[in-house]
């Protein structure tokens, strides 16, 4: 049983951390793609 309990709360904090991992990968590719523009 604690399994399934840690499951749900990673599902529950899973949505914020996506969030905040994509906006800084995708940051990240616009500083790539600027870079690579400017150059």
């Amino acid at each position: 049983m604690p399994v399934s309990i840690e499951t749900n709360a990673e599902k529950k904090a899973t949505p914020e951390r996506l969030k905040k991992e994509n906006d800084a990968s995708f940051r990240t590719l616009l500083n790539l793609k600027n870079s690579l523009f400017s150059s």
